[in-house]
């Protein structure tokens, strides 16, 4: 996944950078890192943003297996 598909995939699912930071466990910073391209999306996170954006995993799902958001 390219930095800009990240991002667009992000804005499209109507997520904020610390949203993602959430869902994955990362600082916002590495979500800003991804999206400039100066680090590598793992593949495990364009999997499950892909899983996300077709409604595989809804936001109900994350919260019940990752807790509540900070």
């Amino acid at each position: 996944m390219t930095p800009a598909e990240f991002k667009s995939g992000r804005r499209t699912l109507g997520l904020r950078q610390r949203d993602i930071a959430w869902m994955f466990g990362v600082l916002p910073r590495q979500v800003i890192r991804w999206e400039a391209g100066t680090s590598t999306v793992p593949t495990s996170v364009a999997l499950l943003l892909s899983a996300y954006r077709e409604g595989l995993i809804t936001p109900r799902w994350l919260v019940e297996h990752l807790g509540a958001p900070a």
